[in-house]
């Protein structure tokens, strides 16, 4: 399935993610990077990083104006 990550109307971040029989599989698709600045500060962009923020809470606690939309 594909999502989006926002902030408000920002797209800043293009990813799949996949349930498997080893767990959740995220990949980034596209970043935006005109808009990079607006990503939480300790986002990895890579696709365990961007596994990391979810374990942690990061898109919910830290930063609570970004949104993630299903994206098809």
């Amino acid at each position: 399935m594909n999502y989006i990550l926002k902030q408000y109307d920002n797209d800043l971040l293009y990813f799949s993610m996949e349930n498997t029989n080893n767990g959740l599989e995220i990949f980034i698709d596209a970043v935006n990077q005109n808009l990079h600045d607006l990503l939480p500060l300790d986002l990895e962009l890579s696709n365990e990083g961007l596994k990391n923020g979810f374990k942690k809470g990061q898109f919910l606690e830290i930063e609570p104006m970004l949104l993630i939309f299903y994206h098809d």
